[in-house]
């Protein structure tokens, strides 16, 4: 793969439909994976990658239902309805989508650029081509693009234009989208389903805005990329330049969220347009974000699972097998040494002796069907792992659940509880686990397990846990 230049920034000679989700899929297992510290995180990126992707194929779309709702609510055939919601600020184009038979919502907004009225936008250009002509003695180029921004930010003419209201189009007649965000809020004091955040009420989350970071019931916040945008005005760039800032706040409901839209957008004869433009990106080469080489993968896989014609088919089930394949890793690296000081504990004295360490508290103690129980506890969350050895001491099943209630309040992993987060098993000699079962495909689950993940990796390169005698961990 060759590298091209253009400008400051380096381009990989690939374009977007070259992307294979599935051989992205096997590369990064078989190199990049065993690379990682923890592996299972890795999928947040690819999923903000896909939505990078989808973003910046559906925001007209969008944009056109935001439109559309002010015209009146639309109900779809399936249950849901998209209506309009007014923002104090006329940039935003915000809608929302409940469903007939479920509580709850989602609020989306889209929100425009404020464009210029032509005369406005020519006397600024002209401005900055004078400061061009006088800053090109300026040999250092990051020292002359600062010099010509600086004079933007300062130059009273250019500010005089921009704080003239007659300098700006109608919001109503402005088409390009800065960015797109979408929230769940409650309704009733209950949430869409498969929502385990919090979130406000649909008054409560329009009058936070849609700026508020962190915000609760955030889904995503994704900005399109003003360069591509810029092309309708005449510039032309060969490659699509990513916002490499995280725009997915929780990637198991914006995978909901999408695949809602993306139905919305089929019974609207959307998909069409859709398509086409995404037809158009595909064709364009990518910035790498040359940082590192599985960063690259994940781009890849996640781009790649965003598909003409229907978008966004393919990256759930890309999704779930990647937390199948990716969460055993994490737990064979952390769960042998983590085994051996948990067994000492517990066979030493397990009712009395509790290991402390950087603020965090563990319980070990022996099963009644002699296998090995850890309670764990770190700050309102508790995690009880459960963890069978064969003979010769080495761990062959690991189960856990998560509990967030507080002290106590962690039962025994079991698959049909909320709150179970996996169970994984291997043959005595070998060193791979394998999943039996795992938990519901939701972002809490997911943030629970990689916190205890780097839990358990602390709890193992602690040489000497401190033990505290005193009453057992209930």
């Amino acid at each position: 793969m060759s590298d091209t230049t253009f400008g400051n920034i380096e381009v990989l000679d690939r374009s977007i439909d070259s992307f294979d989700s599935g051989k992205a899929y096997d590369r990064f297992f078989d190199i990049h994976a065993r690379e990682l510290e923890f592996v299972a995180p890795a999928l947040d990126r690819v999923v903000d990658h896909a939505l990078t992707l989808w973003v910046e194929a559906t925001w007209p779309s969008l944009l056109k239902i935001a439109r559309k709702a002010r015209e009146g609510d639309i109900r779809l055939s399936n249950g849901w309805t998209i209506g309009c919601v007014g923002t104090a600020d006329p940039l935003d184009n915000a809608f929302v989508m409940e469903h007939e038979d479920t509580p709850g919502g989602f609020l989306f907004d889209c929100r425009v650029a404020h464009d210029m009225v032509t005369e406005a936008s020519e006397s600024v250009s002209a401005l900055f081509d004078a400061e061009v002509l006088r800053t090109t003695d300026i040999k250092n180029e990051e020292e002359r693009d600062a010099a010509r921004r600086g004079m933007l930010a300062t130059s009273p003419e250019v500010q005089a234009i921009r704080n003239d209201p007659a300098s700006y189009v109608d919001p109503a007649d402005c088409h390009n989208v800065r960015r797109v965000v979408c929230c769940v809020y409650r309704a009733d004091g209950l949430y869409p389903p498969g929502f385990e955040g919090a979130a406000y009420d649909l008054k409560g989350t329009l009058d936070a805005g849609f700026t508020c970071n962190p915000q609760p019931g955030k889904v995503f916040d994704v900005a399109p990329s003003v360069f591509l945008q810029s092309e309708n005005e005449g510039w032309t760039f060969p490659f699509i330049p990513l916002n490499e800032a995280r725009g997915v706040v929780d990637p198991s409901m914006a995978i909901e969220v999408v695949t809602i839209i993306a139905d919305a957008m089929h019974e609207l004869d959307m998909v069409d347009e859709a398509s086409g433009r995404l037809q158009a990106l595909a064709n364009r080469k990518y910035r790498s974000p040359r940082t590192e080489p599985h960063e690259e993968i994940l781009m890849e896989m996640g781009m790649g699972a965003v598909k003409i014609g229907f978008p966004w088919t393919d990256l759930e089930p890309l999704c779930h097998h990647f937390r199948g394949a990716s969460a055993p890793i994490d737990v064979e690296r952390v769960i042998d040494s983590v085994f051996g000081k948990m067994c000492d504990l517990a066979e030493g004295d397990a009712e009395n002796a509790v290991v402390a360490w950087e603020g965090n508290t563990v319980l070990a103690e022996i099963t009644p069907d002699g296998g090995t129980a850890i309670t764990l506890r770190s700050g309102r969350a508790e995690y009880r792992i459960e963890i069978e050895a064969s003979e010769g001491g080495k761990p062959t099943r690991v189960a856990a659940a998560v509990s967030s209630r507080g002290p106590g309040t962690c039962g025994r992993p079991d698959p049909e509880t909320r709150g179970f987060l996996f169970e994984f098993s291997r043959v005595n000699d070998e060193t791979e686990f394998w999943p039996e079962d795992i938990g519901d495909f939701t972002t809490g689950n997911m943030q629970a397990f990689n916190s205890l993940m780097k839990l358990l990796s602390g709890l193992a390169s602690v040489s000497k846990p401190e033990t505290e005698r005193g009453p057992a961990v209930p």
